[in-house]
């Protein structure tokens, strides 16, 4: 498999896990607050396709934190650890997508983002610039994100 394809593949994974990791932060505060990610309610759910149909599947364990200022949200940031091994997508799938080709979970098992800026884009949308890190290779990602 193409590594190149393989990486394009991740990000959009990630991009996904951050969309979906934001909607169990409470963020009615007026202040800057740090949130940690509740372990037991946040999960990161993905679809990709093989084949003709789509097909999902979801990482389980997921740790981190964003440092939230709603007043100025360039000084936010964000740090996210996924455990690669807890991925859980169809028997035949799941092999593929932990083995050496994907996220090699023996030797990487943990994914990384950790956000580098933050622009607020309009009132409640901003763009996440930050360092992704799966299977031993960052690369800088930009994540559109809702708060």
């Amino acid at each position: 498999m193409d590594r190149r394809r393989g990486a394009l593949w991740k990000a959009t994974l990630f991009v996904a896990f951050l969309c979906l990791t934001g909607a169990g932060l409470p963020v009615c505060q007026c202040h800057a607050e740090i949130y940690t990610f509740d372990t037991k309610a946040t999960e990161i759910r993905f679809t990709y396709r093989m084949g003709p149909l789509p097909q999902s599947g979801r990482f389980a364990e997921v740790k981190g934190m964003v440092d939230f200022n709603e007043r100025a949200p360039e000084r936010s940031r964000v740090d996210a650890v996924i455990n690669a091994a807890s991925l859980t997508a169809g028997p035949t799938v799941e092999d593929e997508l932990k083995g050496e080709g994907f996220f090699n979970v023996a030797v990487q098992p943990e994914i990384r983002f950790r956000s580098r800026t933050i622009k607020a884009a309009a009132s409640n949308n901003a763009e996440v610039l930050g360092d992704l890190t799966m299977n031993g290779v960052t690369q800088p990602v930009t994540l559109q994100v809702m708060f």
